[in-house]
């Protein structure tokens, strides 16, 4: 949205663990030589991680996103101190998640 990151009204904030497609194979145990891409499903490893922003963000909604954009659920999160805090899990309560989508949305005009 071209504004400084203190003053944007929507994030996008990416938890990042090993991925990799089904059946993709290797040619030696430490992964280096790629022999077949595989397909889907992806595989992702499982991650955990507390994320703190230097931001109060009352007022704006956390979703996971899925692979292909699209919002899954709302992730709650907590304001302390002008800070933002929340936790991200890649095994999330509907399938894998590598994405979160913090947005101050506005209220529907009637």
């Amino acid at each position: 949205d071209k504004v400084p990151l203190t003053k944007s009204e929507r994030y996008l904030i990416l938890h990042l663990t090993e991925t990799k497609s089904s059946g993709m194979t290797f040619r030696n145990p430490e992964m280096r030589i790629w022999e077949t891409s595989g397909g889907l499903p992806l595989l992702l490893r499982r991650g955990e991680a507390e994320i703190t922003l230097k931001r109060d963000c009352s007022g704006f909604r956390l979703y996971a996103v899925d692979f292909d954009g699209s919002r899954k659920n709302e992730i709650p999160f907590t304001v302390r101190n002008g800070r933002t805090v929340f936790r991200v899990d890649s095994a999330g309560k509907q399938g894998a998640v590598a994405a979160y989508e913090l947005v101050r949305e506005k209220p529907d005009r009637k």
